[in-house]
C-alpha cells in the first residue's frame, strides 16, 4: 500500500494545474493538491487577495472615512491549507536566504524577501506575508493557465 505523500505526488503529476502550480516556490505536491481540492474553481474570486482572504491570509481593515487601518491577520478561513502555506513559506525563506538555491533563484521574489525580512520586527510576519504573495501568485497562475517564471 503507498503511502499519502506518494498518492499526492502521483495525483499531482497527472494533473497539468498541479504542476503548473508547483513552479511557486515554496509550493511542493502537498501544498497544491490541497489547494486544487479547497479551491476548486479559482474564477470564484475576483482577485488574489480575495482568495488569499479567504484563507485567512490578509490583514483586517478597520477603515472610517478616508483612512484605512490595517490589524493584525485575520486567521479566517481553511486552517489546514493556510499552515501548509505558511510551512511552505519557511521553507522558501529558508532557500532564499541560502543564496539562492532551488526555485528561489535570484530575482524580485528573493530580493523583495530579503528586504521584507530586514524591516519586519519578527521573521513569523515575514513568514505569513510570503505565504500571502504565494497564495496570491498561485491564483494567477491557476487563472491564467501560466507557469511561475522568476523575474530577474
Amino acid at each position: 500500500m503507498q503511502s499519502t505523500d506518494a498518492m499526492m505526488k502521483m495525483l499531482v503529476r497527472s494533473n497539468e494545474t498541479g504542476r503548473r502550480l508547483q513552479t511557486v516556490p515554496g509550493v511542493g505536491p502537498l501544498i497544491a493538491a490541497a489547494l486544487i481540492s479547497v479551491i476548486g474553481d479559482p474564477k470564484r474570486f475576483g482577485s488574489g487577495r480575495d482568495m488569499a482572504a479567504f484563507l485567512g491570509l490578509v490583514p483586517s481593515q478597520h477603515t472610517s472615512g478616508d483612512k484605512v487601518r490595517l490589524g493584525r491577520v485575520t486567521k479566517r478561513g481553511d486552517s489546514g491549507l493556510r499552515s501548509l502555506l505558511v510551512q511552505g513559506a519557511q521553507a522558501a525563506l529558508r532557500a532564499a536566504e541560502l543564496s539562492g538555491s532551488g526555485k528561489m533563484k535570484d530575482g524580485k521574489l528573493r530580493t523583495w524577501l530579503l528586504d521584507l525580512l530586514k524591516r519586519k520586527d519578527t521573521r513569523n510576519k515575514a513568514v505569513v506575508a510570503l505565504a500571502n504573495k504565494m497564495a496570491r501568485m498561485a491564483w494567477a497562475i491557476w487563472k491564467n493557465d501560466t507557469v511561475y517564471t522568476a523575474a530577474a
